[in-house]
């Protein structure tokens, strides 16, 4: 019986980090407490931590883990999204609001990465091997490629062992990005590309080939 995964969301995905880089973002030191009213509780309380680098705002939101805005780019960390299309849309309803403040010049890279995980279902012997060779193992295996004229890929597989029983886990770190200089809202826009880049079959063709692959492993 085949095993093969037809769509992404068939991966648990355990984070997700979704980022846009830019020029001339230092208006955020001037900004900061027109970004923290955005988030200040009823209560008044609003926890954050600022330093010349970057503002780091935990939970914003009840949706996003952790937020941070810098000179060089907001980003937006989530653990256990729901879905790839309701991270992008808080992603992008976030980061019009940022920008609108922080009035950056171009962008200058978008990037999606997550972490996904998938459960094996015989144990390899070794399990600090993804892969066997003559000589050695290979512990991690890293893959860089495009998808398109634009879109690139890094993927970064690993095999691990859960914390409680003896299931072992394929850890998938996916990351798709774009480096050019656009304008912002086009770069916003962009994200949806990404989005799409993650769902392609190049993206499960290649999962599901080191999938058949461990699992063949005795």
């Amino acid at each position: 019986m085949s095993n093969k995964i037809t769509k992404i969301s068939k991966l648990k995905n355990i984070e997700s980090f979704m980022q846009i880089n830019y020029l001339k973002g230092f208006k955020y030191i001037d900004k900061v407490g027109e970004i923290l009213n955005l988030y200040q509780y009823e209560s008044g309380a609003i926890a954050y931590d600022m330093s010349p680098d970057r503002l780091i705002i935990p939970k914003p939101i009840p949706q996003i883990t952790e937020m941070k805005i810098s000179n060089i780019d907001f980003w937006c960390h989530y653990i256990d999204p729901k879905n790839l299309g309701e991270s992008e849309r808080i992603f992008i309803a976030e980061a019009e609001k940022i920008l609108k403040i922080i009035n950056p010049e171009k962008a200058t890279r978008i990037g999606w990465r997550n972490y996904y995980v998938y459960e094996l279902r015989s144990k390899p012997n070794n399990l600090n091997s993804v892969m066997k060779l003559n000589t050695a193992t290979l512990q991690e295996l890293s893959l860089q490629k495009e998808l398109n004229d634009s879109t690139k890929t890094s993927v970064k597989v690993k095999l691990l062992k859960k914390k409680s029983g003896d299931e072992v886990v394929l850890f998938f770190d996916l990351d798709v990005y774009i480096d050019k200089r656009f304008e912002l809202q086009e770069a916003l826009k962009s994200f949806n590309e990404l989005k799409s880049s993650i769902e392609s079959t190049k993206i499960l063709d290649f999962m599901n080939e080191i999938i058949r692959y461990i699992e063949k492993q005795k």
